[in-house]
């Protein structure tokens, strides 16, 4: 017989050694187990369940479409506690009770994503509304900031277009002016220029001026032409900051708090699994101690 098989042979009787202490035990193996089982089972009764209250809300929207309030400065004011005491005085809770609130942003997202934990789920449900409000206070308030700022853009930019209407509407008289002006001159001049006795010194004056009047002419439409550009430009300008205000809106809740169907904790399936496992382990292992204890014993006798 070779090593090979010597050790092969080894095993085999450590195994079945194995199994016969096992098969010893089993009475105590199955006792202990069950007990073990029976005790997690209970602790699942005892143990308070603790639901989880969730919502999901939008910050508001810009004019641009992007949320009006970072979602992470609001994450960053909750995770500080700012508004615990604020919700624990309007709900009459107790001053000690902690609430802690746990707060992710899904990602590609500004939405703030807000869970709760409590045994009692009516309150769970009072204190995320209470904390939706609070925020929802801040994001107005951001806004009406946001809504006046416009407001007053458009204002502004009315204003400066109403100005440049006026200076088109007198650029339009002068231009009229003037060119009545210059009609008047070369008739004038075309009469000087008809009389056999015409006067040169007077012809060249009156050449001077049509030439004076064609180009102050000019300039005045080179101006009007700049003052309904700038108009036009204004009034997109304020077709654009309207449009912009109907992009404003507040928060919005993708889902209100809601209670979870089942309670999150305790996690019933899993302490009584571990319950089975640790018993079956531990017994085994006792099972294991008491017969190497015996074992001892005879062989010190």
């Amino acid at each position: 017989m070779d090593m090979r098989e010597m050790k092969m042979q080894n095993d085999e009787i450590e195994l079945i050694d194995l199994l016969r202490v096992l098969f010893k035990r089993k009475i105590m193996i199955s006792v202990i187990t069950l007990l073990i089982t029976v005790l997690s089972i209970a602790v699942c009764f005892v143990l308070p369940q603790k639901y989880s209250v969730t919502f999901l809300l939008e910050l508001g929207q810009d004019e641009a479409g992007k949320a009006l309030v970072s979602p992470q400065a609001v994450k960053a004011v909750v995770d500080n506690d700012s508004y615990g005491d604020s919700i624990r005085q309007q709900l009459s809770l107790d001053q000690q009770l902690g609430l802690k609130f746990k707060v992710q942003i899904p990602k590609g997202t500004d939405v703030l994503a807000v869970e709760y934990q409590t045994t009692r789920p009516e309150i769970g449900i009072a204190v995320l509304d209470k904390l939706q409000e609070l925020i929802g206070l801040d994001v107005d308030s951001k806004l009406d900031k946001k809504k006046s700022e416009i407001v007053a853009a458009i204002d502004h930019a009315t204003i400066d277009l109403d100005s440049l209407q006026g200076k088109i509407k007198l650029l339009y008289s002068q231009v009229e002016q003037v060119e009545g002006a210059i009609v008047d001159l070369q008739k004038a001049r075309s009469a000087v220029l008809a009389n056999p006795d015409r006067d040169a010194m007077a012809v060249l004056l009156y050449s001077n001026e049509i030439k004076d009047g064609f180009e102050s002419l000019n300039l005045r439409k080179e101006q009007l032409k700049d003052y309904e550009k700038a108009a036009l430009s204004g009034v997109v300008q304020i077709r654009e900051l309207k449009g912009s205000l109907n992009y404003l809106r507040g928060v919005y809740a993708y889902k209100k708090p809601t209670v979870s169907d089942q309670p999150i904790s305790p996690k019933k399936p899993l302490i009584v699994a571990l319950g089975f496992m640790l018993g079956f382990m531990g017994s085994v292992m006792l099972a294991f101690l008491l017969e190497y204890l015996r074992q001892h014993k005879q062989d010190f006798d």
